[in-house]
């Protein structure tokens, strides 16, 4: 399949994989909001995504959400958190602190890490 594609559009589709430019991230606020019954990202790939970004991640996964249904499961978690986050990470920025997001977390409600830990 990634063949196929990449003949189609001209390049090696793998190469658009996240995790590959997840270090590059290290020092930028991430909110990487995850479906825990997306079937296309499955949450073990968001977690391991999350742990190669590192500390300024903040990794949600919205019980019951399949992929981009974060906000349409749970709009009023969805506002809270995202609001939340952005006013911290401007906040932040704007009195020249370095920005700082929560610990690599998992809400997931079977908690765990990488898949395999």
């Amino acid at each position: 399949m990634f063949e196929a594609a990449g003949r189609r559009v001209g390049g090696d589709m793998r190469a658009t994989e996240p995790i590959r430019i997840a270090g590059l991230l290290e020092s930028v606020p991430i909110l990487l909001i995850h479906g825990e019954a997306d079937r296309t990202v499955p949450p073990k790939d968001g977690r391991r995504l999350a742990t190669a970004i590192g500390s300024r991640v903040e990794h949600w996964i919205v019980p019951g959400a399949g992929h981009s249904a974060a906000h349409a499961t749970d709009a009023p978690a969805y506002e809270e958190r995202v609001g939340d986050f952005l006013r911290r990470a401007f906040s932040d920025a704007r009195v020249g602190q370095p920005i700082i997001g929560r610990p690599v977390h998992d809400d997931a409600p079977e908690g765990g890490g990488l898949e395999g830990d």
